[in-house]
């Protein structure tokens, strides 16, 4: 694709439904092709919903405990933020 054309309203058309047009493919050829059966959706079981349980409570301690840290470190050094953020 040419410089002159990235700009055109069908560059844009293409970018948006280029990915949605290869997940139809890929989809439509595994349930008619290939003969994939689609699976059958179960609740995860009381140990899976523990251990996920408690992977949230430590990455949330985590987070406030980088954050806290990083806010301390910015007041204690009279850093500011960049306009990224």
């Amino acid at each position: 694709m040419s410089d002159s054309t990235l700009g055109t309203p069908q560059a844009g058309l293409l970018i948006k439904f280029y990915p949605v047009a290869l997940i139809v493919i890929g989809v439509l050829m595994n349930l008619l092709v290939f003969g994939v059966q689609p699976t059958l959706p179960a609740l995860p079981t009381p140990e899976t919903i523990s251990v996920l349980t408690f992977s949230a409570i430590l990455l949330s301690a985590n987070h406030t405990w980088l954050m806290t840290t990083t806010e301390l470190t910015r007041m204690r050094f009279e850093l500011a933020t960049t306009p990224e953020e």
